[in-house]
């Protein structure tokens, strides 16, 4: 049993002992839990700086805290907290199911690349973002060439994914709240027309940041974009990040006027970070 599933029990209905020796003491030495006092709201703020296993351990802390994650309005699973693939399933799995069933205001997944893509998990997971009106989405993971996503989230405003030498597939894709997209994607030029699809079902976002390595594998597809209108049809900024690299390498004509279209060059921006 990993930490994850152990915690999770736990929050299912195990007692423990400590917390009600805690609440003895505090009450013994007239104090007082001002945390606790806190409305959900804040409490919920506070927990969405953790990733989703350790929000569930505070269940322990008291009765005010026991079930306060089950509505969590946002959740950052983390496969690295995890020994396999089938832990982080189960937990992922667990989570869902007992979660209430309120809307997601935030959603960050992130699953090892050297893992084969669990394909019936990301689609568990696509249901129900899409069922919950996610409006913050963020992927970082690698994805096989079975993994074919199909979702549609009107609530969707921001998408971040960091996505590592893998076939990431939007067979059908609608976002029309989409006001800010992310990307930074590693492959080699046997994935631009990949990057193609997946900018195109991005087409409703006004500001695009994309990290070099996405437009180094953009400049590998020679004869793919020179024909490519601008994806982003309603851009407004693109921001470029150099990431590590300490200066920015030449970027083709071809992929600059496939990226910015008719933007004005006032909104493009290269940023050092």
């Amino acid at each position: 049993m990993t930490l994850g599933e152990s915690w999770l029990n736990v929050a299912e209905g195990n007692k423990m002992s400590s917390s009600d020796e805690r609440k003895k003491k505090a009450r013994k030495s007239g104090g007082m839990d001002k945390l606790s006092s806190l409305p959900d709201s804040i409490l919920h703020r506070i927990l969405s700086f953790l990733y989703t296993s350790e929000a569930i351990r505070t269940c322990v802390l008291s009765k005010r805290w026991r079930n306060l994650w089950v509505s969590l309005p946002d959740l950052h699973f983390d496969s690295s907290n995890f020994e396999s693939k089938a832990s982080f399933r189960k937990f992922v799995r667990s989570v869902l199911s007992l979660r209430l069933d309120n809307s997601l205001c935030k959603f960050h997944f992130h699953c090892h690349s050297t893992w084969k893509t669990d394909v019936p998990l990301i689609n568990r997971v696509t249901r129900y973002l899409v069922s919950h009106h996610v409006q913050h989405l963020h992927l970082e993971s690698g994805f096989d060439p079975d993994c074919k996503v199909d979702i549609f989230a009107p609530n969707l405003t921001s998408f971040r994914c960091y996505l590592q030498m893998g076939d990431f597939v939007f067979k059908e894709i609608n976002l029309p709240s989409l006001n800010l997209v992310e990307v930074h994607f590693c492959g080699s030029s046997m994935h631009v027309p990949l990057v193609i699809n997946m900018f195109q079902a991005f087409h409703n976002a006004q500001f695009v940041k994309l990290h070099t390595d996405t437009t180094e594998v953009l400049s590998l597809g020679s004869g793919l974009l020179e024909n490519q209108p601008c994806p982003f049809t309603n851009l407004k900024s693109l921001k470029l990040y150099l990431g590590h690299k300490r200066k920015l390498l030449r970027i083709p004509f071809h992929v600059m006027r496939y990226l910015l279209g008719d933007l004005r060059s006032g909104d493009f921006t290269i940023v050092k970070s």
